[in-house]
């Protein structure tokens, strides 16, 4: 008898604990989202997924997930990438789908390889292969040897690289793709990678010109994405072979598809990145004007509100889906609670787990509030955290610094992107270090940080900054015998709000870089 009732109790605990949903499904329009794609119209395609996300019940919402992870990917947004990739992530462990925990755990390293960390983008690409493997995914273990092949042809190691993609290719020709991806075209763009590597490895030098310009070419009936992908990556090679002028005609080629696409309202920098690669091409070729028209078309046109309101935004969305889980976690909880005031043989038990489910909720807590105000590569405060206080705490004793790292793409472009990391996480060092008691920092963004100075009547912020410049300059490399040095642009007292104390000391920092580099301008003191 005893044995029936506890069966009974905890037949009723697992009803309590997981209820029935009671929305009924929202299906997706997919052919509406398709007919937008194909008429270059991102920004309506998008809303439609993103409006239909908090209306889909927890079946739909991984696919949707899944389809707006593909726009963010295409789009290089790298903030939503993270975002909704994390929420797939999640959602997919709940609902026990290993297949979208593996796509989850794809866009995530993709955040990671889009932002040139290649060590943190495998770490992701390793535990979705590990899913890949427990249920034979074919696709999963094709997207880990085309990264694979990625991050090795980055460091111009086409050997590694051609063999990472041919296994690619095996695996990706077997792989099955359902209904739900947009365009899910990992089979062709491997293809053109593999393509065009091979060209660099097998090609004599004045065949690869040819091949590669023939690779770009090819593709101009392509869907969006192919399209772009070609044009872009076999400009780029024959940027390096020197055929500068096939290199432009398919830039250009890629910079009017991109111009013909509408993004509305959506954050992309696609058209920044390929306006430079252009500019690039242009003055290589000897068109001076073009290549410093692209260059000064919008060299000053930066929002740096837009920027802020767009992270504190990203920001509430993290805590807004914190606090579900937390909520939901709550509520489940309370169930267990009000069936142990009912059925006392178990009480014990639940209370030890729920007191298990309450320190473990509390640690997922700080761990994500850690990772919502810290940069992932150097600990420091990441660049919303740090708008957020110094906006909270500015006073006319706070001075604000920008430290960028000088010729830091000539680091990338020698050395490699995880010497580069290299670079950013030594240097953060030297500036937390720098910063005891006396400010803060974070990283703005790629070599850029930003040092608050507080108590200015107290402590003079000039030689402040100075300290942390010949601090730099004072750090001896491994790969390199010459310092690296870097530039500061510094306020010595605040202003009223963020938008214009950056604007001060990205003006100064603009000079300092002019005037030869490795050197501190300030508002109040010359060198």
């Amino acid at each position: 008898m005893i044995k029936k009732i506890v069966l009974s109790i905890l037949l009723i605990v697992f009803i309590c604990s997981n209820p029935t949903p009671v929305s009924a499904t929202i299906n997706i329009d997919k052919d509406t989202v398709n007919t937008l794609i194909d008429d270059k119209n991102f920004e309506d395609a998008y809303r439609i997924l993103i409006d239909s996300l908090n209306e889909s019940d927890s079946d739909q919402k991984l696919k949707t997930l899944r389809m707006i992870l593909e726009v963010d990917n295409l789009l290089g947004d790298t903030d939503q990438l993270l975002l909704h990739g994390l929420e797939l992530v999640d959602s997919s462990i709940q609902k026990n789908s290993s297949y979208d925990e593996m796509i989850g755990y794809y866009y995530l390293g993709n955040v990671y390889y889009k932002l040139y960390e290649d060590t943190k983008a495998l770490e992701y690409f390793e535990k979705m292969l590990d899913v890949a493997n427990r249920y034979n995914y074919e696709l999963g273990k094709g997207f880990y040897h085309t990264f694979s092949g990625l991050i090795s042809y980055s460091y111009e190691e086409y050997d590694i690289a051609l063999d990472s993609f041919v296994i690619a290719q095996s695996h990706l020709e077997k792989a099955p793709l359902d209904e739900d991806w947009i365009f899910g075209d990992f089979l062709e763009d491997n293809d053109i990678m593999l393509s065009i590597t091979k060209s660099l490895v097998n090609d004599p030098s004045e065949i690869q010109i040819e091949t590669i310009d023939a690779i770009g070419s090819s593709y101009m009936d392509a869907n969006w994405n192919l399209k772009l992908n070609a044009l872009w990556e076999s400009s780029f090679v024959l940027n390096k072979l020197g055929a500068y002028e096939k290199s432009v005609a398919l830039l250009e080629e890629a910079y009017e598809h991109l111009q013909s696409t509408n993004f509305g309202d959506l954050y992309t920098n696609l058209q920044d990145y390929l306006k430079y690669d252009l500019a690039y091409a242009y003055y290589n070729t000897g068109e001076y004007q073009k290549s410093s028209e692209l260059v000064l078309e919008d060299a000053y046109d930066y929002d740096i509100k837009e920027e802020v309101n767009r992270s504190e935004l990203i920001n509430d969305k993290l805590r807004t889906l914190e606090n579900r889980s937390l909520e939901a976690e709550s509520q489940r909880q309370m169930r267990i609670i009000g069936i142990i005031s009912a059925f006392s043989l178990l009480l014990i038990l639940l209370i030890l787990i729920i007191i298990k489910e309450y320190f473990k909720v509390k640690s997922l807590t700080k761990e994500v509030y850690e990772k919502s105000i810290k940069d992932g590569l150097t600990g420091l405060y990441n660049r919303m955290a740090l708008v957020d206080r110094y906006e909270k705490e500015i006073s006319s004793k706070t001075a604000l610094a920008i430290v960028d790292i000088d010729d830091f793409k000539d680091i990338n472009d020698s050395y490699g992107h995880l010497i580069g990391d290299e670079v950013i996480r030594k240097i953060a060092e030297v500036i937390e270090h720098t910063m005891i008691g006396i400010g803060y920092a974070g990283r703005y963004g790629g070599e850029e940080f930003l040092i608050v100075i507080q108590n200015t009547e107290k402590t003079n912020p000039w030689d402040i900054a100075e300290a942390l410049r010949l601090n730099v300059e004072a750090i001896r490399w491994s790969f390199k015998s010459e310092p690296i040095t870097v530039s500061i642009g510094l306020l010595c007292h605040s202003k009223s709000n963020f938008d214009e104390g950056f604007k001060t000391v990205d003006d100064l920092l603009y000079a300092a870089k002019e005037s030869g580099k490795n050197m501190t301008l300030s508002t109040d003191y010359n060198l």
